[in-house]
């Protein structure tokens, strides 16, 4: 590891190396040296095709977010010139803790993400969302076209996703603002000062790119239920709370088309996850891709089934 700091100017010895877990692409190590502390991540080889211009794209992020008082990830330039060595990115350690979903915790976080937005309201990137669910489901059509064979389990699986898609894609179709997204909303991208609710930094910047806010906001609310298939109302209300207060720009058009967000980054979800399952789990690496398909697919299932129940909660906010 002394290596990789030293292709980033960093020449003091390691004191302790840890591998930290929680992501699915990259492999990410804090390192402490004499000097500070320091977060390296491997990239992934197949996951971001043009790494370098993805670099590019972050900084100019969280350049923009800095210049606005934001805390923000600050990535050290590659001696060599760029921002990676060899697949590698050396980024500063932020002090701080990760939480867990609680009463206080869900509207912070709901506000921390819509502000994200709301800094970024004027800025504009050259990549699209991660989020695009026409895309997914397309994808998802193309491999079981092609499938010589696929298992009755993952058949019914596609089956009961493409009832979902006309409703899962339709948002799409809708003349709503393209917006900055981070792409990635779930509460372990969000940093807190330690031992309080209060946000800090959103990490984790890789899948930003211009797509509908409500992607961001509706996998937000999924990532939020974790394994459950049933939609929990109180926890959308409370993200919702928080979200609205901190995406305070946001059109009426774009307010009223949250429920749908969530409905649709669900169903990406699955059409991705089963997807992955019918390529052989390239991508996610989960042994029960299968498993994660099905049971956010019946998330879908019950918010589709609820849909009017939790617009007219959201009305109220």
């Amino acid at each position: 590891m002394e290596d990789v700091l030293r292709a980033f100017g960093i020449t003091d010895a390691v004191r302790t190396l840890e591998q930290l877990s929680g992501g699915h692409i990259h492999g990410t190590y804090r390192v402490e040296t004499a000097g500070g502390v320091y977060i390296a991540q491997k990239l992934h080889p197949t996951a971001f095709p043009e790494p370098e211009r993805l670099m590019e794209r972050l900084v100019r992020v969280t350049d923009a977010l800095r210049e606005q008082g934001e805390t923000t990830l600050h990535f050290y330039p590659a001696q060599d010139g760029g921002w990676l060595h060899d697949g590698w990115r050396v980024m500063d350690c932020i002090p701080s803790e990760v939480r867990e979903p609680d009463a206080a915790v869900i509207p912070a976080a709901g506000k921390a993400f819509g502000r994200f937005q709301a800094k970024l309201r004027d800025f504009s990137l050259d990549a699209r969302s991660i989020h695009d669910p026409i895309r997914w489901f397309g994808a998802l059509h193309e491999v079981v076209n092609a499938a010589d064979f696929i298992t009755c389990e993952a058949l019914a699986a596609a089956d009961r996703l493409f009832r979902l898609e006309d409703a899962a894609c339709r948002l799409q179709t809708q003349n709503l603002p393209q917006r900055v997204l981070h792409g990635d909303t779930k509460l372990t991208n969000l940093l807190f000062v330690p031992q309080t609710d209060t946000p800090l930094a959103i990490i984790d910047l890789d899948t930003v790119g211009m797509g509908l806010a409500a992607f961001d906001f509706g996998d937000a609310v999924r990532s939020l239920h974790r394994n459950a298939e049933k939609l929990d109302a109180e926890i959308l209300r409370n993200f919702a709370k928080g979200y609205l207060a901190g995406a305070d720009f946001l059109t009426t058009p774009e307010r009223e088309n949250l429920v749908p967000g969530v409905l649709a980054i669900t169903a990406e979800l699955a059409a991705r996850y089963l997807t992955d399952h019918l390529t052989g789990d390239r991508y996610f690496g989960n042994p029960d891709s299968l498993g994660r398909a099905r049971s956010l697919t019946a998330l879908a299932e019950d918010t589709a089934g609820r849909f009017h129940e939790l617009q007219i909660l959201l009305q109220h906010l």
